[in-house]
């Protein structure tokens, strides 16, 4: 049964999720708690903040269109 377990935990460690908290502990060194409440806090500030729905393998990003002349000011999102 230590075997099903261990497959289990192993496939729950290749998510997104928590392969970005890996990432943040091992960059910043910190302990997988707090880099996970890292991860939640910033997850937590982008869906209060950031009203987009993308599904899977899409990409939202700014840009200026490239027919606006130069020196014209440019607006934050409010």
């Amino acid at each position: 049964m230590t075997t099903v377990n261990s497959f289990a935990d192993r496939l729950k460690s290749k998510s997104v999720k928590n392969s970005i908290i890996n990432n943040i502990a091992r960059d910043f060194n910190l302990t997988p708690i707090l880099a996970e409440a890292y991860f939640n806090q910033i997850k937590d500030y982008f869906t209060e903040h950031v009203q987009l729905n993308l599904t899977s393998g899409q990409v939202h990003y700014l840009a200026v269109d490239d027919r606006e002349p130069a020196g014209k000011p440019i607006h934050t999102l409010s």
